[in-house]
C-alpha cells in the first residue's frame, strides 16, 4: 500500500518551532491561523414539527464554542451529518424549530449563519444544529463541525499532481439504538469525540 504524506500546516506547535529562520511575514501568517476554538455539544434531541406537506421530524443538537486564543477570530460554522446508511444531512435553518429547541432548552441560541461574525477573545456563544428528517434506519450518526479551526493539512498523495486539502473538523459520533418505528431521544447515545482532518 502506498504510504500517504501529511504535511501540517499552521499547527501551533510547527509554528512556534519555525518562527526561529521564517521570514517574519510568513511566521505572521502560520500564528494567524493556528487556532482552535473550545468546543462543547450536546445529545441529539428531536422536534415533530406539523408543515403544510405534513408531520416532519427534526433532530437538532445545541453547541458551545468559546475563544481562548488572543485575539479576535472570524469563524464560518459549517455542520454536517452523516450516516452509516451513506446519507448526508446539511443545517437547516428553521426559525419555528428554533423558536420550539429555546423554549425546551430555556436558553437564547443562534443559527449557524447568526454564529458567522467575529468571536472576541474570551467570548463564548451558544447555537443550535437543526436537520430534517434523518434516516431512522441509520445506527451510526456522525456530526461534523468545520469552521471552528484555522488548522489544516496538505494531504500529498502519490501520483497526483494536486495535494488534497483537509481541514481540522470537529467529530462527535452517536450510536441509534432505537427502532425506526418509535423513535425516542434517550436511544441516541454518545460514542466519542475528536478532532480530525477531513
Amino acid at each position: 500500500m502506498k504510504k500517504v504524506r501529511f504535511i501540517a500546516v499552521a499547527v501551533l506547535a510547527g509554528a512556534v518551532a519555525l518562527m526561529g529562520w521564517m521570514p517574519h511575514a510568513q511566521a505572521a501568517r502560520w500564528w494567524k491561523l493556528a487556532w482552535t476554538l473550545d468546543v462543547t455539544v450536546t445529545q441529539p434531541k428531536r422536534v415533530v414539527v406539523r408543515e403544510s406537506t405534513g408531520t416532519v421530524l427534526y433532530t437538532y443538537l445545541t453547541y458551545q464554542i468559546t475563544n481562548r486564543s488572543l485575539r479576535d477570530l472570524d469563524i464560518v460554522p459549517l455542520p454536517t451529518l452523516v450516516t452509516d446508511t451513506m446519507k448526508t444531512y446539511h443545517n437547516q435553518t428553521q426559525p419555528v424549530v428554533k423558536a420550539i429547541v429555546e423554549r425546551r432548552e430555556r436558553v437564547a441560541l443562534k443559527t449557524s449563519v447568526e454564529m458567522m461574525a467575529p468571536i472576541k477573545v474570551g467570548e463564548t456563544r451558544r447555537g443550535v444544529v437543526i436537520f430534517r428528517n434523518i434516516d431512522l434506519k441509520a445506527k451510526r450518526w456522525h456530526l461534523y463541525l468545520a469552521g471552528l479551526s484555522g488548522e489544516y493539512v496538505l494531504q500529498i498523495i502519490p501520483g497526483k499532481a494536486e495535494p488534497l486539502l483537509l481541514y481540522k473538523t470537529y467529530h462527535v459520533e452517536y450510536r441509534n439504538r432505537g427502532d425506526h418505528i418509535e423513535p425516542t431521544d434517550d436511544e441516541i447515545q454518545f460514542v466519542k469525540k475528536e478532532w480530525t482532518y477531513r
